[in-house]
């Protein structure tokens, strides 16, 4: 088996128990959001658009294959000491430059207004459900393929 293959079916992925972990209300994250283009977000909402080039974009491409807007939101977010290295490295790592124009970045930092719950990717659970660690790392449009799955089973 490769070591990160297409996901499975639904039922598949149902049969083995999730790892939900809760972040708790009150939790400082930051993220980096981008103001302008072609999808402009705020810094407190979930973009409805995708899936765009991000890694876990849940969204579905419409008949053509492109973003369209759709009920699924999105929110990616870092927490922790190193929340806004993670931030920056995670949205400019292809070109590794911060490009401080294209499309208005702005790096927004609040805390959780409530608990979130999230499923637990970072630990055996990948492994478990057939992804193993490869989803965090492997090529992006698989990994879309995957929280697409994950999202429908879930």
């Amino acid at each position: 088996m490769p070591k990160f293959p297409e996901p499975p079916d639904i039922e598949s992925l149902r049969e083995v128990p999730p790892d939900w972990s809760t972040v708790p209300a009150g939790t400082a994250v930051a993220r980096i959001v981008f103001t302008g283009g072609e999808f402009p977000t705020a810094w407190d909402a979930f973009r409805y658009v995708g899936p765009l080039g991000s890694r876990f974009d849940h969204h579905l491409p419409d008949t053509d294959g492109k973003p369209c807007e759709q009920d699924r939101g999105i929110m990616y977010v870092a927490a922790g000491p190193q929340s806004i290295p993670t931030s920056l490295a995670e949205v400019f790592q292809s070109s590794r430059v911060i490009d401080r124009h294209s499309r208005d970045p702005v790096l927004a930092g609040f805390e959780l207004g409530q608990s979130v719950k999230l499923l637990n990717l970072a630990g055996p659970y990948a492994t478990a459900i057939g992804a193993s660690m490869a989803i965090h790392s492997g090529p992006r449009p698989r990994a879309r393929r995957w929280a697409q799955r994950l999202y429908d089973a879930w």
